[in-house]
């Protein structure tokens, strides 16, 4: 908890009042998670080796596709860092909805995170424009330097600069 006062000054920088106290301010830290929440299905992918699929869980409504999320802050970075999640045909490619977005709707950066911290967040694809058929999910981070090589488990990139969900969204 701190103090705020506040002194006038003269033109010389010097006092020309007493001080007065405005109040007081209190400073609270992030708090930080270092587990990944029970419920999700586990993940062990690494981009670029800074950040980390721990987990994730879909649920499905009929306009909506929520993914539950679990990133991980593999080492300090200094660099934020924004994902996209794109849900497209595996047959053409073709990207029918997606996210971009730096972590908590823009406002938890990658550089703010420490290493080994797991960052939490629900991510909704709007399905309303979608056609009917059988999509996958592919998750990736980039910068402006380009997309971060993701890698799984064993260290082995990934193509494309992506991971793909072991899941088939099924959309009527």
């Amino acid at each position: 908890t701190y103090t705020l006062r506040f002194v006038l000054l003269d033109e010389r920088g010097e006092p020309a009042s007493a001080p007065v106290t405005a109040g007081e301010v209190a400073l609270a830290g992030t708090p930080r998670v270092f587990s990944v929440p029970d419920g999700l299905t586990p993940a062990a992918v690494t981009f670029g080796e800074v950040v980390a699929l721990r987990g994730f869980a879909l649920r499905q409504a009929e306009d909506t596709l929520s993914v539950d999320i679990a990133w991980g802050a593999a080492a300090q970075m200094d660099t934020d860092y924004t994902y996209f999640v794109h849900l497209f045909d595996p047959a053409t490619e073709t990207i029918v909805a997606q996210i971009d977005s730096m972590p908590r709707a823009f406002t938890y950066p990658t550089s703010a995170w420490v290493e080994g911290e797991i960052v939490t967040e629900t991510l909704t694809l709007d399905l309303s424009e979608v056609p009917p058929g059988s999509y996958r999910i592919a998750i990736g981070w980039y910068s402006d330097a380009g997309r971060l090589t993701p890698a799984d488990a064993g260290g082995d990139p990934l193509p494309d600069g992506r991971v793909i969900l072991d899941a088939v969204i099924a959309h009527d």
